[in-house]
């Protein structure tokens, strides 16, 4: 079981998430997945997926999971939760 992650701390982690995903788009590089977001901060798939629907609901900042992608007129899912990819629209 997670340990509960409540108040300041968690506060503090949505904007280093948003930080976090915002600086791998700029740079040009992939968006974070899952599994790497997960390792860095030290929390695990669910607490990653209620970061991202908090930071949506209480920064007016819009952060989405990408389940998968299409290339060449064909779509695809991700086969694992953990290569789910985040991504941030703004600014």
């Amino acid at each position: 079981m997670a340990k509960v992650i409540t108040g300041e701390k968690w506060q503090s982690l949505k904007q280093r998430l948003i930080d976090f995903v915002k600086e791998r788009q700029s740079a040009g590089k992939d968006s974070p997945t899952f599994k790497e977001t997960a390792r860095r901060f030290k929390v695990n798939y669910d607490q990653v997926e209620d970061l991202i629907s908090d930071c949506s609901e209480c920064l007016d900042t819009i952060v989405g999971i990408r389940v998968g992608g299409s290339v060449g007129g064909a779509i695809g899912v991700f086969e694992t939760r953990g290569e789910y990819q985040i991504e941030y629209f703004g600014d």
